[in-house]
C-alpha cells in the first residue's frame, strides 16, 4: 500500500537525502545515510514496552520521593525533615525567587511532566491505540526533558548532608534513594526510546482511527 511505503521513507536530518528503510530490520541493526553516514535508524528489541516500563517505574518512584523526606536532621533533641516541596518553600520564604523557580522547575515540574507525558503517550500505543494530542505531546517531550535535572538535586542534597554532619546528625531520607531511582529510570528511558518507532505507531494509529 502507498501508506506502508510512506512509513518506510526516512529523510536524513543532516543532509535531507530520502531513504527507503525496512522497519522490520533485525534487533541491533543500524541504518546509515548513504551520503553522509548519519545514523537514520537503530533497531531495538521491544522498544515501546521497555520504555513504558521504565517510564512507569520512574513515575512511581517520583511520587514516593515527594511523600518522604529528602534529609532528616536531628539537633538539640529535635528531628527536622525536609521534603522536595518544603525545600522549595524555604527558598521562597528566604526571598530567593530565581532559585525557587529554578529548583521547582528542574526538580519537580519537569520530571513530573516528562514521565507523566511519556506514560500517557506510550500506554495507549502499547495497546494499539493513540491518545489525544499524542503528536504534540511527543514533540514537546524533548524540550521538557532538557529541564529535568534530578541528578543535580541529588548531588546538592548529599553535599548539604556532609556539611551538616559537623553541627548535627544529618542523614539521607527515603526520597534521596527514590530520586536516585528516578534518575536511573530517566536514563534508561533515553537509552531504550526509539522516536522513529513511536512516530510510525502514531501515524498508523491515526490512520486506523480515520478509517473507522
Amino acid at each position: 500500500m502507498i501508506t506502508d511505503n510512506l512509513f518506510n521513507l526516512v529523510a536524513c536530518h543532516n543532509c535531507d537525502l530520502l531513504h527507503k528503510v525496512d522497519t522490520r530490520e533485525a534487533v541491533g541493526h543500524m541504518v546509515r545515510c548513504t551520503r553522509c553516514g548519519t545514523v537514520l535508524q537503530r533497531s531495538t528489541k521491544d522498544s515501546l514496552n521497555r520504555t513504558l516500563a521504565f517510564g512507569i517505574s520512574g513515575l512511581v518512584l517520583f511520587i514516593v520521593a515527594n511523600m518522604f523526606p529528602v534529609i532528616s536532621i536531628q539537633a538539640n533533641g529535635n528531628l527536622y525533615e525536609s521534603t522536595l516541596l518544603s525545600g522549595v518553600m524555604a527558598l521562597y520564604h528566604d526571598g530567593m525567587w530565581g532559585l525557587t523557580i529554578l529548583v521547582l522547575l528542574t526538580s519537580i515540574v519537569a520530571p513530573l511532566l516528562y514521565l507523566s507525558a511519556l506514560v500517557y503517550l506510550l500506554l495507549p500505543l502499547c495497546m494499539g491505540r493513540v491518545a489525544w494530542q499524542s503528536k504534540k505531546i511527543f514533540r514537546s517531550l524533548t524540550l521538557v526533558g532538557q529541564w529535568e535535572m534530578v541528578g543535580v538535586y541529588i548531588i546538592g542534597s548529599m553535599i548539604s548532608i556532609v556539611r551538616l554532619e559537623d553541627i548535627s546528625a544529618a542523614a539521607p531520607g527515603v526520597a534521596i534513594f527514590a530520586l536516585g531511582g528516578v534518575m536511573f529510570s530517566v536514563a534508561a528511558v533515553r537509552t531504550t526510546i526509539n522516536p522513529d518507532e513511536i512516530w510510525r505507531s502514531l501515524e498508523r494509529g491515526s490512520l486506523k482511527a480515520g478509517n473507522n
